[in-house]
This record gives C-alpha cells, sequence and structure tokens, in this order.
C-alpha cells in the first residue's frame, strides 16, 4: 500500500501557509472543500511552464514527490498533478476522496485527473472536486442529478455537467458524466448568464468514477500527454489562474494575456517580445524563478506554433 503523500499537519500547514485558510479544520464539511477549491484556483496556477523548461525527450509526469514540492512552492501545474495533489490533500484533512481519470476532447486514452469526494453531507453521496482544466470549476458538483447538474457561472465561464450513458457488465454498472462548457456564438469569452445570449454547448471532457492510482494515471498520462509531442500541452505556454484579491482570472497563453473584467470578460493583450512574456509571467505568478520561465520561453521559441489554443 502507497504510504499517503501528506500527513494531517502537512495538509493544515498547507492550507494555512499556500491557502490562507486559517480557519478550524477539525471537521470535514462541503463549506470547508468548496473553500479549498477555491483558494487553490487563486493560489497555484494550472499551468504548462514548468512542463515546457524541459527537453521534450525528457518530458514524463511528475514524481509524487515532485508534485508535493510543486504545490508547497506554489507553481501548480497541469491537472495530474495539481488534481493529484488535492486528492491526497483531502484525504489528509479527513474526507472520504478517490482519485479519478478523464478523457479531454478526442484524446485516444485518459489525459485528465479528478477527485472524488465521498459521504460529505450524505452517507452514499458523491461529489466533484477538479481545481486542474485551466477553466473556472469554484464548486463540488454534487453527481447526483439523473440527467444534468445546475449550469454553474464561474468567472469567465458558465457549465454544466451531464450523464452519458449507463454501461452493465460484469455484475457492475459504469456511468459516465461529462462537463459541457457553453460557448458564446460571438466568441467572446465570457459567461453565458442571459438566455438570450446565444450559446452553443460543446463537452469539455468525460470521465467515470472508477479509482485509478498515480501510478496508472502517470503512465497512461506520459503517453497521451508527456510524451506526445502533437499534445498542445507540449506546444504553448499557458498560465491561468485567478491570483488577485479581486479572484478576477489572469492567463497568459503564448504571447496573448487575458485579464478578466468585473463583468467576467477576459480581454485580451498581445505581447510583443519574448522578454516581455517572461516580465508578465514573473508579474502575475512570482513563485516561479527567472530561470525556469527563460528556458520555457527559450525551448517554445524553438517549436512549431500551436493551432489549438485554448482560450482562442
Amino acid at each position: 500500500m502507497t504510504p499517503p503523500l501528506l500527513s494531517r499537519d502537512e495538509a493544515v500547514d498547507f492550507l494555512r501557509e499556500r491557502l490562507h485558510i486559517y480557519d478550524d479544520v477539525t471537521h470535514v464539511s462541503l463549506d470547508l472543500l468548496e473553500r479549498i477549491i477555491v483558494a487553490f484556483h487563486q493560489n497555484l496556477p494550472f499551468q504548462s511552464l514548468t512542463n515546457m523548461a524541459v527537453p521534450p525527450q525528457d518530458r514524463h509526469v511528475p514524481s509524487s514527490e515532485q508534485v508535493k514540492q510543486d504545490m508547497l512552492l506554489g507553481l501548480g501545474g497541469l491537472c495530474t498533478s495539481q488534481n493529484y495533489f488535492v486528492y491526497e490533500l483531502l484525504h489528509a484533512l479527513g474526507f472520504n476522496t478517490s482519485l479519478a481519470a478523464g478523457i479531454v476532447r478526442e484524446a485516444p486514452d485518459i489525459n485528465h485527473a479528478l477527485v472524488i469526494v465521498r459521504d460529505l453531507v450524505l452517507n452514499g453521496d458523491v461529489y466533484l472536486a477538479d481545481v486542474g482544466t485551466g477553466y473556472p470549476t469554484f464548486h463540488a458538483v454534487p453527481l447526483d442529478f439523473s440527467q444534468e447538474s445546475p449550469v454553474y457561472h464561474d468567472s469567465f465561464q458558465t457549465y454544466k455537467y451531464v450523464r452519458l450513458d449507463t454501461s452493465t457488465g460484469g455484475g457492475s454498472s459504469v456511468t459516465r458524466y461529462a462537463r459541457m462548457i457553453a460557448r458564446r456564438v460571438d466568441k467572446v469569452i465570457a459567461p453565458v448568464v442571459d438566455d438570450t445570449d446565444e450559446m452553443v454547448w460543446t463537452q469539455f471532457y468525460q470521465f467515470t468514477l472508477d479509482n485509478i492510482d498515480y501510478t496508472e494515471l502517470a503512465q497512461r498520462a506520459n503517453k497521451t500527454v508527456y510524451e506526445n509531442m502533437s499534445s498542445r500541452l507540449n506546444l504553448l505556454i499557458l498560465v491561468c489562474g485567478w491570483p488577485n484579491p479581486h479572484g478576477r482570472a489572469v492567463v497568459i497563453e503564448n504571447k496573448t494575456l487575458y485579464q478578466e473584467d468585473d463583468t467576467g470578460q477576459l480581454n485580451r493583450m498581445q505581447i510583443a517580445t519574448n522578454d516581455e512574456l517572461e516580465e508578465l509571467i514573473l508579474k502575475y505568478y512570482p513563485a516561479f524563478d527567472k530561470d525556469t520561465v527563460h528556458k520555457a520561453v527559450s525551448i517554445w521559441s524553438t517549436l512549431p506554433p500551436c493551432v489549438d489554443l485554448k482560450f482562442s
């Protein structure tokens, strides 16, 4: 049996020192879970920068100890790091958690990690926690709906979860769920909060509740993400978080800076030079060191352009 990544004392210290949650955390609760989710979005970015700073031939899913170190330093990471760490963090605090996996878009195998929390409010209930998409998911989403969840409006995005289907075999049934994103027809990146706004729903990822351990997750994600040079996360610089006191998004995607305004819209600014790109990354995300940022930008500059951008 793999030993836990964090002791309870380490978990409590992380809440206080990195997430700035100082309240009593003796009892697990939905309120505590959602405060952890929001604080994680605000203090640890979803980012491909540390991966980009590694030569392509040497890239791999970080070890569990490297994940721990990155999170303690406030660096964040990709979903396999962020959601794995949150799974371990919640477990150390007494939550009933498991790690699950999903498929983003049309990937041939799993390329996303998620956290499942059970018995949170009532015995038998099931919640989803996801801090690792680069998109806002500020709620713990209950998965007890029959067809669709409520529609959520967080930051710049409107989204919901749906049941896709249930398959039965070997005496058990497996239900597939999906995250659906509302995209405005006018292509403005902003929440769809008015029924009169023209929009379409598109599937972002799908998943089941099946448990997966980090070793298997790492092996499979290595093939679909880290060793796959056609994966956009190997081709673009992406740093996405909510680092300001107002909880508004700041996204750097290659040479575009997106900043969320008070309506939830992401306003864009083009970045002229690599030097300016490095300066902006360090301005909004000072946990990174200059050498890592410079190395990532230098390697990125040699790669073919990524046409499948996340925020275009």
